[in-house]
């Protein structure tokens, strides 16, 4: 039964940088139009984020070329499929990444804002960038 870790590999990797991408447009849907760094900077991470999970979840379809059974089947020939644990390590990696930015964005986006609370809702946009 690896067919299914191996489809939920592919929706798992895109999902994920869906909800890392919905985050910064909620962050610069909360920013101002004065804020050019930090508008610049989700901008890029956006980018950055759509490239990595759509790549890793393509990578994941291929990961054995076009015999697609090779995938979910450890008993068939492994020697034309790519060494995985690199791979899923360098997916974490850039996730995790991608998860300190996230985190890290709306304490720079209420460092200019002058509510009496600007840090209880950092705080708070914080926990849900990581959630």
């Amino acid at each position: 039964m690896q067919q299914p870790f191996y489809i939920f590999q592919i929706f798992y990797k895109f999902a994920a940088g869906i909800s890392k991408i919905s985050t910064c447009l909620l962050l610069l849907a909360i920013s101002s139009q004065q804020m050019v760094r930090f508008n610049l900077a989700c901008q890029i991470l956006i980018v950055f984020i759509a490239g990595y999970s759509v790549s890793c979840s393509i990578a994941t379809v291929f990961q054995c070329g076009i015999d697609f059974r090779s995938n979910y089947i450890p008993t068939n020939d492994q020697k034309h499929c790519f060494y995985k644990p690199p791979f899923w390590y360098t997916h974490a990696g850039l996730n995790i990444l991608a998860s300190i930015l996230i985190a890290i964005l709306p304490w720079w986006l209420f460092y200019h804002i002058t509510y009496k609370r600007k840090y209880l809702i950092a705080t708070l946009m914080t926990m849900l960038a990581l959630a």
